[in-house]
């Protein structure tokens, strides 16, 4: 039977094609499959690095995001440009407790201010005169007498000490009727203490 060459290919005259060269087209075949076999083996290690996470985050239902704001509840506003909001509930906050000298800006004030864990649990207003209250969690003791007993701090006993000018010391506690100031100026948010639940002994320096 006569065949008639045509470039790669054997020609038949009944139709019929047989390859040409096949050694070029073996090289080409080769490199497919072993790109074929990179790209699947490594969908396959992903897929099975996928399944495994998948199947350790089953092993941990109740497991949830956290919610980054504060469980306290809205109650009203106060004041005589309604600069006073109040919030309902209570909450356990971390820290540092810290009061400066009498006399001092801010001194013979107790105040505490929450760590990094803890202080999304402060009140921060998503719309404050038309803009986020961006400013930093803290708050000062609403009953001052009770919170120092509490905390053992005696003031005249503490400033006696003239190098004293602040201390502060880390603690855990629970606070509620927690109170918002909105003024701009001089002024400070309050909170109740409730209960204190670890206290480490205060030092004569402050951040």
């Amino acid at each position: 039977m006569p065949l008639e060459f045509r470039g790669a290919f054997f020609m038949s005259k009944n139709g019929i094609i047989k390859l040409h060269n096949m050694k070029t087209n073996w090289k080409y075949i080769i490199v497919i499959l072993v790109l074929a076999l990179l790209v699947g083996g490594t969908v396959l290690d992903y897929l099975k690095r996928v399944n495994e996470e998948l199947f350790f985050i089953s092993q941990f239902p109740e497991k949830k995001i956290e919610n980054k704001e504060t469980t306290l509840k809205k109650t009203g506003t106060g004041g005589q440009y309604n600069e006073f909001v109040y919030y309902d509930g209570e909450v356990i906050v971390s820290g540092k407790y810290q009061e400066s000298r009498p006399g001092s800006l801010g001194g013979n004030l107790l105040c505490f201010y929450p760590d990094d864990e803890t202080k999304h649990l402060i009140p921060r207003d998503v719309d404050l005169f038309g803009n986020p209250d961006v400013r930093k969690a803290w708050f000062c003791f609403d009953d001052q007498k009770e919170a120092k007993s509490s905390f053992g701090i005696n003031d005249e006993e503490i400033f006696r000490d003239i190098t004293a000018e602040c201390i502060e010391g880390d603690a855990t506690i629970k606070i509620y009727d927690y109170v918002v100031n909105l003024m701009q100026s001089e002024v400070v948010d309050t909170a109740k203490l409730k209960e204190i639940f670890t206290k480490e002994p205060y030092i004569n320096q402050c951040e």
